[in-house]
């Protein structure tokens, strides 16, 4: 990682809501542009490895304010309680950094980004308090779905498995494989001989991140993959109460989805049926779809130009 990238960020640790969240924001602040509140995946999967790499020259066009969800990366201390590991609790977390920016930078003109799980959370953030937000980006949301997400991945494996006749002897062992592994249909593909031409949502490619960061020592090593773990009591709260499709049918300020048109982590024809299923009426009118080409799920890292360029004609296209 080059430290002259590090470098564009000031990092600190704030205490709110009793956890002591790590947050990275841009050191040179041009109070002429927004901020930006990036909100990553997992949970756990925390983007402050990359923080060198994360959205090249995205500063001409915002002011970024990144920071490691609680318990997450960074975040991680083994004083959190698991009982605070529920979606409302991190909603909260989202208010507080949001107003600390606000107030640190003296901006107050604000968007939403988040990826994967940061989408989810990002949803619900901007439904409980939209007047914080100008807009809000999301990319490959998980909609909380499974039994209708799953049925997606295993047709679409089914459909690489035809096309790909050295495929077929372990179309069994593949179709098991995607069914009891929810997430990870990428890796299984991998690891039976089919060639992926962009990143993966892989363990394997999320630690070589870890381990390679100027940021991370041996010890926030290990405090990564104890966070992992330890995020993992989200799902539990997530899965048994919640369901974007269910919860949201509208949207009270502009919103901007993305997805990887080959993302089989949170496939794109479900993320399109739960936009058309959006109520045509209001401020939907202000919800744009749109599908980033040759990427997965990490389509900002995949296919960045395509990506930003998508985000930037949305912003031109709503006056920001």
């Amino acid at each position: 990682m080059s430290m002259k990238n590090i470098d564009r960020f000031n990092f600190s640790y704030l205490t709110i809501n009793n956890a002591e969240i790590f947050v990275a924001v841009s050191k040179n602040i041009n109070k002429e542009l927004p901020l930006l509140v990036v909100l990553h995946g997992g949970p756990g999967m925390v983007l402050s490895p990359i923080l060198d790499n994360l959205f090249p020259d995205i500063e001409k066009h915002f002011n970024i304010v990144y920071f490691d969800q609680r318990g997450a990366g960074l975040s991680y201390t083994k004083t959190l309680d698991s009982k605070d590991m529920t979606l409302n609790q991190l909603v909260e977390d989202v208010k507080e950094i949001t107003l600390w920016a606000k107030k640190t930078t003296g901006i107050d003109e604000t968007f939403l980004f988040g990826h994967s799980w940061g989408a989810t959370l990002g949803i619900y953030t901007v439904q409980k308090y939209p007047h914080l937000f100008s807009g809000f980006i999301n990319l490959g949301t998980w909609l909380v779905v499974e039994e209708k997400c799953m049925e997606t991945r295993v047709r679409i494996v089914s459909e690489i498995i035809q096309e790909n006749n050295y495929l077929e002897m372990h179309r069994d062992k593949i179709i098991k494989s995607v069914h009891d592994n929810f997430y990870w249909a990428d890796d299984i593909l991998l690891e039976n001989g089919y060639k992926l031409t962009n990143l993966t949502n892989t363990w394997d490619y999320q630690m070589g991140l870890v381990e390679n960061s100027e940021l991370y020592s041996e010890k926030d090593q290990e405090r990564f993959k104890d966070g992992m773990v330890f995020s993992e009591h989200l799902y539990s709260d997530v899965i048994n109460n919640y369901n974007v499709p269910r919860d949201v049918q509208s949207f009270k300020l502009p919103t901007l989805f993305i997805v990887g048109e080959n993302d089989l982590v949170t496939p794109a024809v479900d993320i399109g049926e739960y936009i058309v299923s959006l109520k045509p009426l209001g401020d939907n009118a202000n919800v744009t779809y749109k599908t980033v080409d040759n990427s997965r799920h990490y389509s900002f890292i995949d296919n960045y130009e395509s990506f930003i360029q998508l985000v930037l004609e949305w912003g031109n296209k709503n006056d920001f």
